[in-house]
């Protein structure tokens, strides 16, 4: 075997981590644009911002728990943010592509949400950087 179990199972959760952790740029960035995108569809601005933030929230904290071999953790956090996304942006009208794309990153999910393999000493480190990550975020939203 050229790689242990251990070491693929790190480069595919950091594989799948890469796709959630470029889409965080982008909402932070252009925040005023993917809000007006959540509004066109029917949703309260006020409502809006809310899910825009927790959608952040829930892409920082999944990747990288993710990254970090929190698999539930990090698992829960992306369908949290991936499955509402999918039926909202993607079911109508109908965006084949990015709907089944979308559906087979859900079932990859829940294929490491199933892999239950967490190590609750990292638990500390992830809290840790989720509160900085929050707190820097936060302040910049001031």
């Amino acid at each position: 075997m050229i790689f242990s179990n251990k070491t693929v199972d790190f480069i595919g959760r950091f594989l799948l981590s890469i796709t959630f952790l470029v889409a965080i740029p982008p909402k932070i960035t252009k925040f005023s644009l993917v809000l007006e995108a959540i509004i066109s569809r029917g949703i309260s601005r006020e409502y809006a911002y809310y899910l825009l933030v927790i959608a952040i929230c829930c892409l920082s904290i999944g990747s990288v728990g993710l990254i970090l071999g929190l698999r539930r953790i990090g698992s829960s956090f992306l369908l949290l943010f991936l499955v509402p996304t999918t039926f909202i942006f993607h079911l109508r009208p109908f965006e084949s592509q990015a709907f089944f794309m979308n559906i087979g990153l859900i079932g990859a999910l829940l294929l490491v949400f199933n892999s239950d393999r967490d190590r609750t000493s990292n638990l500390r480190r992830v809290m840790k950087l989720v509160i900085n990550y929050l707190r820097t975020f936060l302040e910049r939203l001031e």
